[in-house]
């Protein structure tokens, strides 16, 4: 299992590494987690891919692939700190969604966390949020998003791309989703190796050493 000890209070971890148990090439159909036991089951046809530039990963096709989840007692929500970091590859496209929570309509907020238009953003939609800076393409790369309560932070290979300051984000407890968005838009074209989730607002030094972590694979 990838190493997690750098964070101080992960609560959910996939790993393309273990919790898979189909061959290479295949659905997976179900993508089961290494810390609280949540199994997300496939929408679509996410495929398991042995050795993806040296790493597991599911592979999402931008049309209609994810991966949808229950959530969990300790799973962040209302205005509770976040931490997210996740290895990813990108094939193409200015927007993606690596992983979020929350409820689609006018009284909560829901998780934005990969890209629009080009930038990386780690925002509360209904709400503001960080956004800005650049990613790479053909390539695994580590994406990061962070949230103490009054900053949001995205971060590329653990270089800080955008923060934002806000303190009244109400995300809700909803529509727990991998490869899209929570109201369904934002598919992933591409390859996700790695998520990690924590209900802290983890230090740069925590996401710097996640970045150096996976980049050594």
């Amino acid at each position: 299992i990838p190493d997690i000890s750098m964070f101080q209070s992960p609560i959910l971890h996939w790993s393309a590494n273990v919790g898979i148990s189909v061959n290479n090439g295949q659905t997976v159909n179900e993508w089961d987690e290494q810390i609280a036991q949540v199994s997300a089951s496939a929408q679509g046809n996410p495929k398991f891919r042995s050795n993806e530039d040296g790493l597991s990963a599911v592979e999402y096709d931008k049309s209609n692939d994810a991966h949808v989840w229950n959530g969990n007692p300790k799973l962040p929500t209302g205005n509770n700190p976040v931490t997210i970091a996740a290895t990813v590859k990108i094939n193409s496209g200015s927007q993606f969604n690596v992983i979020g929570w929350g409820t689609t309509n006018f009284n909560s907020d829901f998780w934005s966390f990969g890209a629009i238009k080009g930038k990386p953003i780690f925002r509360a939609e209904g709400s503001d949020g960080a956004k800005g800076g650049s990613f790479p393409t053909g390539q695994f790369f580590t994406i990061s998003g962070r949230y103490d309560q009054s900053n949001l932070s995205v971060f590329i290979n653990a270089s800080k791309q955008a923060s934002d300051n806000k303190s009244s984000i109400q995300i809700g407890d909803a529509n727990h989703s991998i490869g899209k968005r929570s109201d369904n838009s934002n598919f992933t074209d591409g390859y996700i190796s790695d998520i990690v989730v924590c209900d802290v607002a983890e230090s740069d030094s925590a996401i710097q050493a996640y970045n150096n972590d996976r980049s050594g694979f």
